[in-house]
C-alpha cells in the first residue's frame, strides 16, 4: 500500500495519519509564486479528499514530473494551519505531536510537508492451503495468499 501523507525526514518517510485530510487539511504547493491547490484544481468534487491512490499519484506527479515541490524537493503541504486550533488538537492531538516531535514545527500554525511513502506490502506470494509455496519445502507466512 502507498501512503500520501507521510512526513518527510533526513533518514526516512514516517507515516502519518489521513485524518488530517478527513478534517479539512488542504493539500498545495506553489506554482507561479502563488498557492496551488492541485487536487481541488483537478478533482473539484472531491478536492482533497481523492482516494489515497489519486492523492499519491498527483503529488507524485508534481513533485517528480512538474518538479513543484517545496524548495525543488519531494514534498508539499498539508495545511490545516485555517482551522481552530483547539479543534485540532481534540481531533488530531497525536498528529500534531508526532509532526512537532520529527519537524519541530506547529502545524497549528504553518502547513506541514508530506510526500507519498510505501505502508506495506501486500500478496505477491502464491502459496497453496498449506501455506506452501511453488517451491518444495518452501513455505511463506504473513500477508500472502
Amino acid at each position: 500500500q502507498i501512503h500520501p501523507t507521510a512526513i518527510p525526514g533526513d533518514d526516512k518517510l514516517r507515516l502519518m495519519s489521513e485524518s488530517a485530510r478527513g478534517e479539512g487539511g488542504r493539500v498545495w504547493t506553489y506554482k507561479d509564486g502563488k498557492p496551488w491547490y492541485f487536487l481541488e484544481e483537478k478533482y473539484p468534487a472531491y478536492g482533497n479528499l481523492v482516494p489515497r491512490d489519486i492523492a499519491t499519484r498527483e503529488i507524485f506527479h508534481v513533485c517528480v514530473d512538474l518538479k513543484l515541490g517545496i524548495n525543488g524537493e519531494n514534498m508539499v503541504y498539508l495545511d490545516l494551519s485555517h482551522k481552530d486550533p483547539k479543534e485540532l488538537d481534540i481531533k488530531l492531538g497525536g498528529i500534531i505531536e508526532i509532526y512537532e516531535k520529527f519537524m519541530g514545527e506547529d502545524p497549528r500554525k504553518v502547513p506541514m510537508k508530506i510526500f507519498p511513502a510505501v505502508h506495506y506490502s501486500m500478496g505477491g506470494l502464491w502459496v497453496d492451503y498449506d501455506q506452501m509455496t511453488n517451491i518444495k519445502g518452501l513455505f511463506a507466512a504473513g500477508e500472502c495468499d
